[in-house]
């Protein structure tokens, strides 16, 4: 029973000095004291006819209403705490040894320029976009697959038609190695280099164009992981491929003009880790 004071109208007065309320009784004094252990205090009770006293229980019900809120919801609010609690701390944690992920990403991808029939064609910045898997093998070393598809359009410089607007596309199937920088002082970030092995299968829309080679190349990244949480992170790379030219064949299969797969991207996406 918390301790409560007694008004100058020997009615409950609460600690805050508002009335909540009457709800009013007649009782001996005695047997209220005794009850409920009141004990009348100085500048707060008076004497009452017939050793009655008039009171309100309104506070009372007040605040065995609040304990009782408090207590049906004290384990939900500390649940929330803890919850954000560990998403915080698990946010921190930068290593994926001995975990898998997918990533997506979009961005831009600048191609080198090509020939045509000893002509110059003028290549243009291009839309680039794909995902892959990522694997930790250590806490500093991860090993991914990625397959992008990247689309250029192009232009000649005094090439006739049909060679003239032609669009191209590469396929990077690539397989990659990266070295990651853990302990850093802000763990949430985590920079990485990385190099592999490119298969870049090529393309192109235009009627003077049969086919073009597939080459095999190599690649050098770098890049940064942004963990929001310890499974799901933010992720930017840029990526520079250098390959050999792959010949273009017309649709008689003779070779008409090399087409130059080296590239150089921006890419920007999400890793999701599963464990």
């Amino acid at each position: 029973m918390p301790a409560v004071l007694l008004n100058r109208h020997n009615k409950i007065r609460p600690k805050s000095g508002r009335d909540l309320g009457t709800s009013v009784f007649s009782e001996s004094l005695t047997g209220i004291m005794k009850k409920y252990s009141i004990g009348l205090l100085n500048g707060y009770s008076e004497p009452c006819q017939g050793n009655k006293l008039v009171y309100s229980f309104t506070h009372v019900n007040y605040l065995r209403e609040l304990e009782d809120l408090m207590t049906k919801h004290l384990p939900f609010i500390l649940c929330v705490v803890a919850t954000l609690i560990l998403m915080a701390g698990t946010a921190m944690a930068d290593s994926i040894k001995g975990r898998v992920g997918l990533t997506g990403r979009v961005g831009f991808a600048i191609p080198a320029d090509s020939d045509i029939n000893g002509v110059k064609v003028d290549t243009e910045t291009g839309f680039i976009g794909g995902g892959g898997i990522i694997y930790g093998i250590t806490d500093n070393i991860a090993t991914e697959l990625d397959v992008t598809h990247a689309s250029y359009g192009s232009g000649t410089i005094v090439a006739p038609a049909p060679f003239g607007g032609s669009d191209f596309d590469t396929t990077n199937i690539s397989l990659g190695v990266q070295y990651r920088f853990t302990n850093l002082p802000i763990s949430k970030l985590v920079p990485y280099v990385g190099g592999g092995l490119d298969i870049l299968v090529n393309d192109a829309s235009t009627g003077g164009i049969s086919d073009i080679d597939t080459v095999v190349g190599g690649h050098l990244s770098g890049g940064v992981d942004y963990f929001l949480l310890k499974e799901l992170a933010l992720t930017t790379e840029v990526k520079g491929v250098l390959a050999p030219d792959a010949d273009i064949h017309n649709s008689g299969g003779a070779k008409i003009g090399n087409f130059d797969p080296n590239n150089f991207s921006m890419t920007f996406g999400v890793r999701y880790f599963f464990n």
